[in-house]
């Protein structure tokens, strides 16, 4: 079954988002006019993006249909399917990096930067099988990326509970208390750093406070569509990157509610400029293939990172455990236009012959 037009665009947004994603983990370690701008820099906002369209598409799909056990067992194998298959190979691979690495390291004796089974050990493998590194491990691990998925995942399970066991406006009026809460929580934090925790308690807040907004969104759309009309999306777009621009502390509490609207305006706003441009092919096929852009990049910029430092012996800095690439701005940016590209062929692969066949199932 075709779509429907704003659908895909918000499939759209989602490509584009794990594209700035990708490249904002890229430039952690050699920068270039491709990572140098305002947007990439402030790229890990662009997660809560994915956590509040993920609580909007979910309650799209299954906000009436979770009315029992028998389907929140049935919605979670769902999820299970779409997250995890992908997310095992990755695991899987970078397993035998770390397996190569201590085969090396007794072989030569040469001690990498960060030894094998340092940080990604049997206790961080064991979380990540069963999805709850960001719970129980103190730092990502693995395939750094995961660690959203390990969020989402059993904030999927928590979201269907409160369906089950709550009649619909009791849910609204949780979902509004449950915001204010978390967003406080976020508040009180009052740190720059904490806001981008990926691991802990106050990590499953941040997702959660950004999912609630995304059921929220659902509810709006549905019942206070006349409402929403005056939110245009040639108004919040440009809000939306005005804000990003001047992004401090305080307003990363607000991003989330930001894209919000714009989801809902998008949702709503059907026929404009901004719909035309999203549903292009170009960004159609971004959006099919987002979730493996966002899993595999870690991967692929590993190798690349391999490659500059002991085949094209790129000199390197040493800050904060963080290998810097010590290389002109134009080489790298052929390198990580290089990278993306590769990115985007494996994701298509993966999409195509891998995770469709779990769609199927």
């Amino acid at each position: 079954m075709k779509k429907d037009n704003y659908l895909l665009c918000l499939d759209s947004l989602r490509g584009l988002a794990a594209v700035i994603v990708m490249l904002y983990h890229f430039s952690s370690t050699a920068s270039s006019l491709l990572t140098d701008n305002f947007i990439v820099m402030n790229g890990r906002r662009f997660v809560d993006f994915f956590f509040v369209l993920s609580g909007f598409i979910i309650s799209i799909k299954y906000y009436d249909i979770i009315i029992d056990f028998k389907s929140l067992i049935e919605f979670q194998v769902r999820r299970f399917y779409r997250l995890y298959p992908l997310h095992f190979i990755t695991l899987f691979v970078f397993l035998l990096i770390e397996l190569s690495k201590f085969y090396f390291e007794k072989k030569t004796g040469i001690i990498a930067n960060n030894p094998s089974f340092s940080n990604n050990n049997f206790f961080a493998f064991i979380n990540n099988i069963f999805l709850t590194q960001s719970f129980f491990v103190q730092h990502t691990t693995f395939n750094d990326p995961s660690w959203s998925i390990s969020l989402e995942f059993y904030i999927y399970l928590l979201f269907a509970l409160l369906l089950i066991f709550l009649k619909k406006k009791i849910r609204i009026l949780l979902f509004v208390i449950l915001i204010i809460i978390f967003g406080f929580i976020i508040f009180n934090r009052g740190t720059d750093e904490a806001m981008d925790l990926a691991v802990g308690l106050f990590a499953f807040i941040r997702a959660f406070y950004c999912f609630l907004i995304g059921a929220l969104a659902y509810y709006f759309y549905k019942n206070c569509r006349s409402f929403f009309f005056l939110f245009s999306p040639y108004l919040i777009f440009p809000t939306l990157i005005f804000y990003i621009y001047y992004l401090n502390y305080l307003s990363k509490l607000f991003l989330p509610l930001i894209f919000a609207v714009l989801i809902i305006s998008l949702s709503i706003n059907k026929e404009n400029f901004l719909s035309f441009f999203l549903t292009r092919k170009l960004f159609i096929f971004l959006g099919k293939i987002s979730y493996g852009v966002y899993m595999i990049h870690s991967l692929v910029w590993w190798f690349f990172r391999q490659f500059f430092r002991f085949i094209l012996k790129v000199p390197t800095t040493e800050v904060n455990s963080i290998t810097i690439l010590n290389i002109s701005g134009f080489d790298i940016l052929f390198y990580q236009i290089f990278a993306s590209l590769i990115v985007i062929f494996f994701s298509y692969i993966s999409f195509k012959y891998y995770e469709s066949f779990f769609y199927k199932k």
